[in-house]
């Protein structure tokens, strides 16, 4: 009976292993593959990508700052992803301002968003520390406070909706894909995907597994087989399992014996575990130069 047990784990074990080997083999081809698929679109980007050596920095982040308005082109189409796809870019500058007069009315309602919740707190302010405020104005101030919620909700439904319907995760990764290609040639273009990567978060745009990749190679210059993800994980939590806090144990020496962990493995000083008292950093920190220069003079008389 034993022996069965022991070749059926064996078995069980090897199985397993055969499997993990599998799913890492099937996630390493389908990553090899849409780098394949990224790469493969530099023949058709080679126009687009001609003037990447000559543009700068600023020449492609200074064109959110320019762009005021739409061109007639964006505001008479009824399609705007098929107009996007439909555009022959000739140029990098010409790619990133079209793309910058298609997301214009998105900058603008985020600022009238913004704009609104600043008077929205405004009457919170009034509503929470007038003292003397009479029933009625209490009233009309909580009336106005809502109708502004009301406000931005109904700004935000309007930013979302035209978002949908301009923008998806394939003209973003179009777009990036060119910003990383051009990136080998002009440094220039990398805030500016820092830049597009923000867009798509704060409109709500969904990552999919090209994008990811797209954020690995443009953030930390992951090729095929890099992963930062595991490397970072390690860099940012390098004491993660170390230590356990007990619930009846002091937090004070849980974290001192934390910090001395990281003290003694990373060459860090660490105030020795102790956490510094508010009077103590005032007495590290220098004093104000007109205070230094008043105490040198008393000590010259």
């Amino acid at each position: 009976m034993t022996m069965k047990l022991f070749r059926l784990s064996k078995i069980v074990a090897r199985s397993a292993n055969t499997s993990f080997r599998h799913h890492s083999d099937l996630a390493v081809q389908s990553t090899a593959t849409l780098w394949n698929q990224l790469d493969s679109k530099r023949t058709e980007l080679s126009n687009i990508l001609e003037d990447a050596k000559q543009v700068g920095e600023a020449d492609l982040t200074n064109i959110r700052f320019e762009t005021t308005k739409q061109n007639a082109d964006i505001k008479k189409a009824k399609d705007l992803k098929a107009l996007f796809w439909s555009k022959k870019f000739t140029s990098l500058k010409e790619l990133i301002t079209f793309y910058e007069q298609l997301i214009h009315p998105v900058h603008a309602l985020r600022d009238e968003v913004y704009t609104t919740w600043v008077d929205q707190c405004g009457y919170l302010s009034q509503i929470k520390q007038s003292v003397n405020a009479s029933a009625e104005e209490m009233k009309n101030w909580t009336a106005e406070f809502d109708k502004l919620g009301e406000h931005m909700k109904q700004l935000e439904e309007k930013k979302l909706a035209y978002v949908a319907s301009t923008f998806d995760v394939e003209i973003y990764n179009y777009i990036l894909n060119v910003l990383r290609i051009g990136a080998e040639q002009s440094p220039g273009c990398l805030p500016v995907a820092n830049q597009i990567f923000h867009d798509m978060t704060e409109n709500e745009i969904e990552f999919n597994e090209t994008t990811k990749l797209l954020l690995k190679n443009i953030q930390f210059g992951d090729s095929i087989y890099d992963n930062s993800d595991l490397l970072f994980s390690h860099i940012e939590y390098p004491e993660r399992g170390d230590h356990t806090y007990q619930p009846t144990e002091n937090l004070r020496d849980s974290c001192s014996r934390m910090l001395e962990t990281i003290e003694s493995r990373h060459s860090l000083p660490m105030e020795v575990g102790d956490l510094r008292q508010e009077d103590e950093f005032f007495m590290l920190c220098p004093p104000e130069p007109a205070v230094e220069e008043a105490e040198e003079a008393q000590a010259i008389q």
